[in-house]
């Protein structure tokens, strides 16, 4: 990294590294773009923010970036999608003239997220194996967890897939690309309003597409109240409830540990963070909902091939050819050259 800075700026003092083990949870955040107004630290800025205003052209190395809280990547987001971050202030911070590398370490012990996330996994394929050896839905459900998903695979499942799930909380992830591939290959988006799914439902038309779940202001008012309890939702709908208790009732574990700490993540919270921290069970229902609205359309051949059509030809904002010319014009800001 000192080397690339060396390189591109002229010193190796052009760089700034942040050992990210050091960022576990949630306080980093504030150790990074500093503390809210009326709390101690506030008057010194963030080690981040106050770094990149000292060194706007810089290498900005994050060492070990699976070991940083899970709230940290979200403030990266925000670097990635619009090119600066707000500090504590209110100040936008410009990130567009700095490099940003991210190691992580192969070998280390895997942090909580990866944690739960192989847990999911493990999940997914108990389930799967519990449907799909129910005699009552063979042959008109079946789950499969598709491993090592690559470019050979997606070109199988594009084509064949009639509806696309896009179920990120809204406001918390940054988007792929599969969500539009299967749009033009003419699936039908079920999804929030997170990412390039506001940009496909603003092409198709919001007839022609599924939404659930809240909004990212509403997300972002339940996290400025701090009002959100999972415990409501649990309380009010059975279905949800039960849904959660075969985590740890012995559904899907007779020793009910396996798939505790999902539960505990969801209805406790765990390592210091509040529970539900992506508000799943406050978009369960609205999830359901649109299920059902799958369903009853899917039922018209017509209606639904007339959807397919409309998502295929309103599809072309995300071909390559129209990403590279906004890159050429917004970002690169180049001449184009044209080959006679």
């Amino acid at each position: 990294a000192k080397k690339l800075a060396e390189e591109l700026f002229g010193s190796e003092t052009a760089m700034v590294r942040f050992d990210m083990s050091e960022y576990a949870d949630k306080t980093g955040i504030n150790k990074l773009i500093g503390s809210n107004p009326g709390y101690v630290g506030y008057e010194e800025g963030g080690l981040l923010t106050e770094a990149i205003k000292n060194k706007k052209h810089c290498i900005l190395l994050l060492d070990e970036i699976e070991k940083a809280d899970d709230e940290i990547f979200n403030i990266f987001l925000q670097v990635f999608d619009e090119g600066f971050l707000t500090d504590n202030t209110g100040q936008k911070v410009d990130f567009r003239n700095v490099i940003i590398l991210l190691t992580s370490n192969i070998g280390a012990k895997a942090a909580s997220g990866y944690r739960r996330a192989k847990t999911i996994i493990k999940l997914i394929n108990t389930v799967a194996e519990r449907i799909n050896n129910d005699r009552r839905v063979r042959g008109k459900i079946r789950v499969v967890f598709v491993e090592n998903y690559r470019v050979s695979v997606a070109e199988k499942i594009f084509p064949a897939a009639d509806v696309s799930e896009q179920i990120s909380t809204a406001g918390y992830e940054a988007s792929g690309t599969s969500n539009m591939k299967f749009m033009v290959n003419g699936a039908l988006t079920l999804g929030t309003m997170d990412g390039a799914n506001i940009e496909i439902v603003e092409e198709a038309g919001k007839e022609n597409a599924f939404v659930f779940g809240h909004l990212t202001e509403e997300i972002k008012q339940m996290e400025r109240e701090h009002s959100y309890n999972p415990q409501q939702y649990l309380d009010s709908n059975p279905a949800l409830a039960r849904v959660v208790e075969q985590l740890v009732d012995g559904t899907y574990d007779p020793t009910h540990q396996i798939f505790k700490e999902l539960y505990d993540s969801l209805v406790y919270g765990v390592e210091g963070q509040r529970a539900d921290v992506y508000y799943v069970l406050a978009d369960f229902d609205s999830y359901c909902k649109a299920q059902e609205r799958i369903a009853a359309e899917y039922m018209d051949k017509k209606l639904w091939a007339k959807k397919t059509l409309i998502n295929i030809a309103n599809s072309g904002k995300f071909s390559s050819d129209r990403t590279i010319e906004d890159y050429v014009r917004d970002i690169w800001k180049i001449k184009k050259l044209e080959v006679k």
